[in-house]
């Protein structure tokens, strides 16, 4: 591997560990929206597509940061192009807060989501199907 690639790798792992945080309980998700919770489909939704937000957010981002802008290369190489230290800041600033910037606002999306899923959850009214099933589990707890 050559000594940049190396030098990247760190940078796109961190992406790849954060957005594993999201691809887990998306995982879940999709995982009781087909087998356990089909008759909540709609509030499932918008908990999948917020997990779907933190995680493509986060591996896109990471990629884009480490292999195609190289925001852990960047001051260097930008010295070798012999610019000026104060514009080398300038543009290393300019980049983070754009990466920074990107990532707040796909976290702020995904956890709204999944915040606006979970009060759906909540709200919704059970069906009588569930009821008997509940009333049938409360009376077997009290003999």
């Amino acid at each position: 591997m050559e000594a940049s690639i190396i030098a990247l790798l760190p940078y796109f792992i961190e992406h790849l560990i954060i957005s594993t945080a999201f691809l887990i309980p998306l995982l879940i998700t999709q995982w009781l929206r087909s087998s356990r919770l089909k008759h909540k489909s709609k509030p499932l939704t918008y908990i999948q597509i917020g997990f779907s937000i933190g995680f493509l957010a986060n591996i896109i981002g990471g990629f884009l940061g480490a292999f195609i802008v190289q925001l852990p290369l960047l001051p260097l190489r930008l010295h070798q192009e012999n610019m000026p230290s104060q514009l080398i800041a300038y543009k290393v600033f300019l980049y983070n807060i754009v990466f920074k910037a990107i990532y707040i606002a796909s976290l702020f999306a995904s956890l709204l989501l999944v915040e606006y899923g979970i009060y759906r959850l909540i709200l919704e009214k059970p069906n009588k199907a569930n009821l008997n099933t509940a009333s049938k589990c409360n009376q077997n707890l009290e003999i």
